[in-house]
């Protein structure tokens, strides 16, 4: 159905090796994400995004292009909002959005 590329869990090791503090909740978007199991990994990239830590640097915006760009039609359009929603804080932060 939706194939995720490699690098997008690469991402998410390196994510988890920088902020091993949510190691288990990393462990568990691998899992989600490797039995498809959509509506959880939704949940898991919620709570993820709501995280303070990665509103500081660009985390947010890279979780956004190298994992969920790609899966987004997967999930229910409400979670997904909640999930546009907590990314788009961390651009309008930096301003990115303005060229």
């Amino acid at each position: 159905m939706f194939d995720v590329p490699k690098e997008s869990f690469e991402f998410i090791y390196s994510l988890r090796d920088r902020y091993h503090q949510y190691s288990e909740l990393f462990n568990q978007i691998d899992l989600n994400l490797n039995n498809k199991l959509w509506n959880q990994l939704s949940d898991s990239l919620i709570l993820l995004s709501e995280k303070p830590e990665l509103q500081e640097g660009n985390d947010l915006i890279e979780l956004y292009n190298r994992l969920v760009f790609f899966i987004e039609k997967t999930f229910n359009p409400m979670k997904l909002m909640i999930l546009i929603s907590n990314v788009i804080k961390n651009f309008s932060s930096k301003n990115s959005l303005t060229r």
